[in-house]
């Protein structure tokens, strides 16, 4: 399985908790991520990106529940997300395997990469 394969996204029958599962190998994962992703290239976000995160956003807090919890997101990109206008939780972490998406959220001057 190569990491552009895709995968399943399921979803716990008591606790509702999503995760992909199938995964590709670490070592495909390894190479599609050392070599690029598909947020590379990407420009400045549009204004239909920025209207998703902030509805993304306002989603993750209302499933948190409390505005004190800490939320990471995990493959981050260039932080979109994490740059929401929305109601926050007290701590939105990112973390990224992209090199080139993460050195460009580090460029940026944002935090959490």
């Amino acid at each position: 399985m190569s990491a552009l394969d895709g995968y399943d996204v399921v979803a716990c029958a008591r606790c509702g908790s999503c995760f992909a599962r199938t995964l590709p190998t670490q070592a495909a994962m390894d190479a599609y991520y050392a070599c690029a992703t598909k947020y590379d290239d990407a420009a400045e976000p549009s204004a239909l990106d920025g209207e998703r995160y902030e509805a993304n956003a306002d989603d993750i807090v209302e499933g948190v529940g409390r505005l004190d919890a800490s939320v990471l997101e995990v493959g981050c990109a260039t932080g979109g997300l994490l740059d929401a206008p929305a109601p926050r939780v007290a701590v939105f972490y990112g973390r990224e395997l992209s090199p080139v998406c993460a050195c460009a959220r580090r460029e940026s001057g944002a935090a959490s990469t």
